[in-house]
């Protein structure tokens, strides 16, 4: 289960949230912040036995099914491997700037034609490596275009 996937489950239960904090994942009672944590762990945790816990700190009005739900998400998360638990980062590709100093990037286009467009768009590692793969007198090139996508 990805980090993002954990948090939207969590948060989508009656009573709890969850969040991320200084690289620990907090869950709390949906109407506390999430210091007041009911569970604490690391994005990376790899057992139980790594997380810390407050159960004075559960909502008071918490079902007890809702408590093994979140057992379970807990235990799906712990269970994936660290690797598959994060998205893959995004680049995009700088191009030279036109005419009027705007940045312009490289584009997929329809049936896989590339272009140069100042609308940027993003590509995982793996489509770069790929793409690389596919066209090996380009590969300097990408690595020389490549930029981190911020994340919003």
């Amino acid at each position: 289960m990805k980090l993002d996937e954990f948090i939207k489950k969590v948060n989508a239960m009656k009573g709890f949230k969850a969040g991320v904090l200084d690289g620990g994942i907090y869950v709390s009672s949906h109407n506390q912040p999430l210091t007041n944590y009911v569970f604490c762990f690391y994005k990376k945790a790899r057992a139980y036995g790594e997380a810390d816990y407050d159960l004075d700190c559960l909502p008071i009005d918490y079902e007890p099914e809702d408590l093994f739900r979140l057992f379970d998400l807990i235990h799906d998360y712990i269970k994936t491997p660290i690797k598959e638990r994060f998205p893959e980062k995004k680049y995009r590709l700088r191009w030279l700037n036109d005419d009027d100093g705007d940045p312009n990037f490289m584009t997929k286009g329809m049936c896989g034609i590339w272009g140069v467009d100042s609308v940027e768009d993003s590509f995982t590692e793996s489509e770069l490596d790929k793409f690389k793969r596919d066209h090996p007198r380009l590969a300097p090139a990408i690595d020389a275009m490549k930029e981190p996508v911020e994340e919003k």
